[in-house]
């Protein structure tokens, strides 16, 4: 909903000599997209209210390929510290790839990275074998090596529901 947050992101993505992927405001319930047509989905500080985890699990149901992946920026909220266990309850695979303190103005913040990839589910086509996993190092050097594409989806926190 709020375009500050694609500024900010398509900034950072530039910061870090990074392939810019495809920034869109829109709404969470009902993105306007072909369904599975995301290789990859980012996101950051999505989960700060509890309400927000239905949507948007349906969300990356819906958008995600197959063989697809997902990565997703928490600062450690306590509102969304159950939200790995409720993916897991559905299916995913959720795997924390990294976490790190960082100092946020006059405090320090702890930054984790996790990753969400379709795990084995009676309900999800296809799913007959775990999938293969790569490093978020091993991503950046994909996404330099095919430049231009619209397979990576990038969703910021900044948005509310009504």
């Amino acid at each position: 909903y709020i375009w500050q947050a694609l500024y900010f992101g398509r900034q950072n993505s530039l910061l870090n000599d990074l392939p810019s992927p495809l920034w869109v405001q829109m709404d969470w319930r009902k993105p306007g997209f072909k369904k599975k047509s995301f290789d990859y989905i980012l996101g950051s500080d999505v989960f700060y209210e509890r309400r927000f985890f239905e949507p948007i699990s349906r969300l990356f149901d819906r958008f995600l390929a197959p063989g697809g992946k997902i990565w997703l920026g928490d600062p450690d909220r306590t509102v969304s510290r159950d939200v790995w266990t409720r993916f897991k309850s559905l299916g995913w695979q959720v795997r924390k790839i990294v976490s790190q303190k960082i100092k946020c103005i006059s405090q320090k913040a702890t930054v984790n990275l996790w990753e969400l990839t379709p795990g084995l589910r009676q309900d999800r086509p296809g799913n007959s074998k775990p999938e293969f996993r790569i490093s978020i190092f091993e991503f950046i050097k994909i996404r330099r090596s095919y430049g231009k594409d619209n397979t990576l989806w990038s969703i910021s926190g900044s948005g509310s529901f009504k």
